[in-house]
């Protein structure tokens, strides 16, 4: 759970800094060599909706 969160942040701030899809898949991959494909997905996806909430906070998953 711990690296879960760790790889979110990671995530949430390279695309705030507007890091494109490529990039940030291999930002991701070299700071977290370990993280599978199904694992990076699902943050990912988390990642994507909650930044999603935060822009409209009415919108139920």
């Amino acid at each position: 759970m711990t690296e879960f969160i760790e790889v979110a942040r990671e995530l949430d701030r390279l695309i705030t800094l507007g890091h494109q899809d490529a990039s940030l898949l291999t930002a991701i991959q070299r700071k977290f060599p370990g993280l599978t494909q199904a694992g990076l997905e699902e943050v990912f996806s988390k990642v994507i909706a909650n930044r999603g909430l935060k822009l409209d906070p009415e919108r139920k998953l």
